[in-house]
């Protein structure tokens, strides 16, 4: 499944190579590549590398994973918020810097329940906004996203809490099942979306095709009048 995600990330990459203007579907690209790569290795690949490097990788990962994810929503509903969006960048950038400045006085478990907290707190603004959206302009795509946000940070909740209990965290991690349901329905909108935008074009070339053939029927019809 995470294969089959990172396949539509990169779909949807090249739509936005088509339509630059359209920064949802990079940003949705990404995540989905990023969410696919940390699962993939995660499973084929588990602690590949040795503690605490492996627990940081798979952090780092969430976290872009995470923050993509909450850009596409403040794009998705048209809001921006230059400082938070800052701040935001600046955490994923430097977020393998501060796990590895910590290792000399907390444990990563520690350091990650930490990140794991920041992360559930730059998820609040955009699912508030998203969340709003859907109550006030009541559409489909807010309210699928308002309800993927919400599920996804109770299950962000749920491994915050996991994290401090190693048997819990262990059997089950929810935070990827809800990146499924996220990634699939936000894709589910931005195909909607796109192929809402080719048959409008589709409409636009039929009705400009008909106005070229009716100035070329006036333009016929002048120049017979003319040759007359």
């Amino acid at each position: 499944l995470a294969a089959a995600l990172g396949l539509l990330g990169v779909f949807f990459l090249i739509l936005w190579a088509r339509r630059h203007e359209d920064t949802t579907y990079v940003l949705f690209g990404a995540a989905s590549l990023v969410w696919a790569l940390r699962n993939v290795s995660d499973v084929l690949f588990h602690l590949a590398v040795p503690q605490p490097h492996w627990e940081i990788a798979m952090t780092v990962l969430y976290f872009v994973f995470v923050g993509l994810l909450c850009l596409f929503c403040l794009r998705f509903v048209g809001a921006t918020l230059p400082r938070y969006e800052h701040l935001l960048r600046a955490a994923m950038i430097g977020s393998p810097f501060l796990l590895y400045a910590s290792l000399p006085w907390f444990s990563v478990l520690d350091s990650t329940r930490v990140m794991l907290l920041c992360m559930l707190g730059f998820v609040a603004p955009p699912l508030l906004l998203v969340t709003r959206e859907a109550l006030v302009g009541r559409s489909l795509g807010a309210v699928l996203i308002a309800l993927a946000g919400g599920v996804a940070f109770a299950f962000g909740a749920y491994d915050w809490i996991a994290v401090g209990r190693p048997g819990m965290f262990d059997s089950v991690r929810l935070v990827p099942y809800a990146a499924l349901f996220f990634t699939t329905a936000v894709g589910w909108l931005l195909a909607h979306r796109f192929l809402l935008a080719y048959r409008a074009l589709e409409r636009l070339n039929a009705e400009l095709d008909l106005r070229v053939e009716e100035k070329s029927a006036e333009l016929r019809g002048n120049l017979a009048s003319l040759q007359q």
